[in-house]
Order: structure tokens, then C-alpha cells, then sequence
């Protein structure tokens, strides 16, 4: 199985321990379920760049290296798949294919279309949109959905 985790579900994990506590306890309990079993998760470049930005607007200049490298330090402690950023032709060909509120978000379904992932972990309901190619769902969503294959 190929789950992609998009940055939504990525910034509770990283930054939503105090001000996010359910929805962390979700995604660190997915992310220890996926770390046990056959997995592969799945992220992109464009993640990467949304975490660094996300940092570059919540944190002071001060300590935002720190916080970014410690983000990543984090992130990379799970046994993540990171894909590049799509070729020029593959957003071309898949971009009328995905219709969605946040055209930014696009690149995220075509990175997961592209590398035949099963799934989708946000938080942002606008994936549901483009469920025809790419089922998503929160992680509780997805723990309670696949509790079969996980347990």
C-alpha cells in the first residue's frame, strides 16, 4: 500500500502537539501504525517547501533555523518516500483531470496519482473533490477504514 501524506496532516505532526491535541494524537498514532506495517508513505518536494514556508510565517528570524531544521530532523526520523517535483508534461496532462477549490493543492493529487498511491492523508475536505482518482481521508478516517489490514 502507497499512502500519501499531505501537508496539512504534516504540519499537526510537526507543529501541532499544544495547539492541534486531538488531531496530533491522530497523526502521531498513524505515523507509529505506518512505521510497524508495510507502508509506503509517501511525500513530495512541494511538502517540503510548504513546511519551510510555514516556518518562515510562524516563527521569528531568530530561531527559524533551528525550527525548520529540527522539523525536518523530525520528519525524517519516519521512513518516508520524498518524490520530486513534477515534470512540466505531467501537470499539463493531469491538471484538467484534477479540478479542486486550491489549485495549489493539485500538484499533491498528481504527485499521488503519478506514483499510484491508494490514498491521501489531509486535512483539507477540498481532496474529496478528485475522490474518483485518489480516495483521502483524515488520519482517524484512514485508521478506522483499514483497521483490518493495519491491526
Amino acid at each position: 500500500m502507497k499512502v500519501y501524506i499531505e501537508t496539512s496532516s504534516l504540519i499537526i505532526f510537526l507543529f501541532g502537539k499544544e495547539k492541534e491535541p486531538i488531531k496530533y494524537h491522530e497523526i502521531f498514532s498513524l505515523f507509529k501504525i505506518l512505521k510497524s506495517k508495510n507502508v509506503d508513505v509517501i511525500i513530495s518536494f512541494y511538502t517540503l517547501h510548504e513546511i519551510f514556508n510555514f516556518c518562515v510565517d510562524n516563527f521569528p528570524p531568530k530561531v527559524l533555523d533551528e525550527v525548520i531544521r529540527l522539523s525536518f530532523l523530525k520528519l525524517f526520523s519516519n521512513k518516508i518516500i520524498v518524490k520530486p517535483l513534477l515534470k512540466r508534461e505531467e501537470r499539463i496532462i493531469h491538471k484538467n483531470k484534477f479540478v479542486m477549490e486550491d489549485s495549489t493543492d493539485q500538484v499533491h493529487v498528481i504527485t499521488a496519482f503519478v506514483n499510484g498511491c491508494d490514498v491521501i492523508i489531509t486535512y483539507d475536505s477540498h481532496f474529496k473533490t478528485v475522490k474518483q482518482f485518489v480516495n483521502s481521508y483524515t488520519p482517524s478516517e484512514f485508521i478506522n477504514k483499514t483497521k483490518s489490514f493495519l491491526y
